[in-house]
């Protein structure tokens, strides 16, 4: 082998192993940046936009709900282990009155706590089917307090102050 022959061979060497030089480098900085990264660290964002944010406990199953919907606004719903909707506290779309309301097992309305659109307070309790059977809340003819008391029919079956 002549001196010339070597000296291409070193030079190879020496250009092969800058690369793996290279390489190591590249591959030993990376690991380093990713290692900074923190997993697991709290998040804070400035807004949110959903149209429904599920809260779960540590087993999977959603405890909270908030979502907006026709009836309440914006709403925070607290629902069973079936994730069944039991109660809400929420604003009315028209941002003048808030509202709480509990539901049965089958997504059925049974009460409203909440207020008339001339602002006095009302409460309306339903039957499992759905349909109201109890209102007590101000006229809204006269903002009078009344108690009225209705059939499966919806029509009223007793009422109070007697009309």
């Amino acid at each position: 082998m002549t001196i010339e022959q070597r000296l291409e061979r070193l030079e190879r060497q020496n250009r092969h192993l800058k690369n793996v030089l290279y390489a190591v480098v590249l591959s030993g900085l990376s690991l380093f940046i990713m290692g900074q990264t923190r997993q697991g660290r709290d998040v804070e964002f400035r807004t949110i936009t959903a149209k429904k944010i599920f809260v779960e406990d540590e087993n999977g199953k959603t405890g909270i709900i908030l979502f907006s919907s026709p009836i309440l606004g914006g709403s925070i719903g607290i629902s069973n282990p079936d994730e069944k909707l039991l109660a809400a506290i929420g604003v009315h779309d028209d941002g003048k009155h808030g509202a709480i309301s509990t539901y049965n097992a089958d997504g059925r309305l049974l009460v409203v706590l909440g207020a008339s659109p001339s602002g006095g307070g009302v409460i309306t309790t339903y039957d499992g089917s759905g349909k109201k059977t109890i209102h007590i809340g101000p006229r809204i003819d006269t903002g009078e307090p009344v108690i009225a008391v209705l059939n499966r029919a919806g029509n009223v079956r007793a009422f109070w102050p007697l009309k």
